[in-house]
């Protein structure tokens, strides 16, 4: 049995597609399965025709995915096939760093006790003409904790699940921000730690084009426009930390912001007593996480 599975959905990049599985089968450490979601077998095809060499390696294997119906789908469908325990998360326009699994090997322990675990990483643009400095996330649970009051704690293709920890897997309607829900799912599974080692070249979305407002985009921003609404009324309460008070109010929403929200295809007032629920029980964990 394989230490990694790596998680690989293939359905969107086919031009970064081969850099992106040889990125992880050129990795330093070896023990690991790369399980490959296919959920348009055309766009497949095209690749694997033109790069036979690749398919050779038995480490790669390929899952069809091509019953489900979005990212989260293919991402559940992979975990349902995966031989590891550590599902290792990674997107197929984005490059892995060699030592990314040996980071992971140095912290088994960390590992084990975890639900999830994120890693550095440095952003790149689309033609992978420049980079930014590494982005290391917080080693610390209770630091990552609060920051999952506002959003997520950890970047989406830098992250490792431990499957025997998860009580949740993706949300399939949580289509366009599936990690932040994941990770909210799954609040009080484990521990939500950091590594300092890097993961991933991260290929950032094209955020100054004239399509910023994506629907992953919107839907983080719903989850924003509802959390600000419970947090206007909780603001007095003596039991929140100042800091996580101080958070939001620096986080605000514009009207004009708003009204793109409003064609999201989402119940707002079931999503607001979603996040209620969700909020009321983060705080009450708090305490408890902060002594660890």
């Amino acid at each position: 049995m394989p230490i990694f599975s790596i998680l690989l959905p293939t359905n969107k990049s086919q031009h970064f597609a081969e850099d992106s599985i040889l990125s992880c089968l050129s990795s330093s450490f070896n023990d690991f399965e790369l399980l490959i979601g296919v959920q348009d077998w055309e766009i497949w095809n095209s690749i694997s025709v033109n790069n036979k060499s690749i398919f050779d390696d038995n480490r790669l294997r390929v899952i069809d995915a091509s019953q489900t119906l979005n990212l989260p789908g293919s991402l559940n469908c992979m975990i349902r096939h995966a031989a590891s325990s550590f599902a290792v998360r990674h997107d197929d326009d984005d490059l892995m760093h060699p030592l990314r699994l040996r980071h992971l090997v140095d912290n088994l322990d960390l590992l084990k006790q975890s639900v999830v675990v994120g890693q550095s990483y440095k952003i790149v643009d689309s033609v992978r003409s420049c980079c930014s400095a590494v982005i290391h996330p917080s080693i610390s649970d209770y630091d990552n904790r609060v920051k999952l009051l506002t959003g997520p704690c950890f970047a989406h293709p830098a992250i490792t699940i431990n499957l025997n920890k998860l009580n949740s897997q993706y949300d399939e309607e949580f289509i366009y921000a599936q990690d932040y829900k994941l990770y909210v799912d799954n609040f009080e599974a484990g521990y939500f730690r950091g590594i300092k080692g890097m993961a991933t070249y991260y290929t950032a979305p094209q955020k100054y084009s004239p399509n910023f407002y994506t629907k992953r985009v919107r839907q983080l921003q719903l989850h924003d426009m509802c959390m600000l609404k419970l947090w206007s009324s909780l603001l007095s309460v003596e039991s929140i930390p100042s800091n996580i008070i101080s958070m939001f109010r620096r986080k605000y929403i514009s009207s004009e912001d708003i009204e793109p929200l409003r064609r999201v295809s989402y119940d707002v007032n079931a999503c607001q007593a979603e996040l209620l629920d969700y909020y009321h029980r983060a705080l009450n964990s708090l305490q408890k996480w902060k002594q660890d």
